[in-house]
């Protein structure tokens, strides 16, 4: 019996992991949708998707994050940017600032705290900026291929280590979002750098960069 019980583990075992594995996705792939709602309304209004200065304290690709929340188009402690089971929602405590509160936190202690979290789980767009320099804002051009959010980088800047299976999601700028594996993640254009291979702004209109929330583009 007890030899029965053990090979019964060790079939199910694995199957319970698939099944974590594949609910803990879904919850993720549920919060950039719900994420993605947000932003196209905001594009919708303002005509443009959240963007950054482009220079600065508040030049922080996390920013976005406080905007949706000033603008109750996000709640801010409701779990929306956090990946289940991750250190932030381990702690429980997570909640995004408004953009008031960023602002008031300029030149103290916590600002780096802040900014560094303030976009949980997840990393957004850092744009673009033309031959000038010029950041510019980020059009809601509806592309297919073109990302705007995905599960943000660690500090390697090569993959994300949001899930231990190596499964990224990243929403793209018309509002679907795909799952990618490690392998399949940077293809023809590198996720977390540009064309010049930095964490900074893309070199063009069509070099998508997504930046952790303290990066700044």
């Amino acid at each position: 019996m007890a030899a029965t019980a053990l090979a019964a583990c060790v079939l199910v075992a694995p199957l319970l992991l698939d099944s974590i594995s594949q609910s803990r996705a879904r919850r993720v792939e549920r919060n950039l949708m719900r994420t993605s709602g947000a932003l196209q309304g905001y594009a919708e209004s303002h005509r443009v998707f959240p963007t950054p200065p482009g220079s600065g304290p508040l030049s922080r690709a996390g920013l976005y994050a406080p905007t949706l929340v000033s603008e109750q188009r996000l709640v801010a402690d409701d779990g929306t940017l956090l990946c289940p089971d991750g250190e932030l929602a381990r702690r429980g405590t997570f909640r995004i600032p408004t953009l008031e509160e960023v602002k008031a936190a300029i030149g103290t202690p916590k600002f780096e705290e802040i900014v560094r979290i303030m976009g949980g789980d997840y990393g957004y767009t850092l744009g673009y900026r033309d031959a000038s320099g010029t950041l510019q804002e980020n059009q809601n051009r509806r592309r297919a291929h073109h990302p705007v959010m995905a599960d943000a980088p660690d500090d390697g800047g090569e993959q994300s280590s949001n899930h231990p299976n190596g499964l990224h999601h990243v929403l793209f700028e018309d509002g679907h979002v795909k799952q990618v594996g490690v392998k399949d993640l940077h293809g023809d254009d590198h996720l977390f750098r540009n064309h010049d291979g930095k964490v900074a702004a893309g070199v063009d209109d069509e070099d998508a960069v997504i930046g952790d929330s303290h990066h700044q583009p």
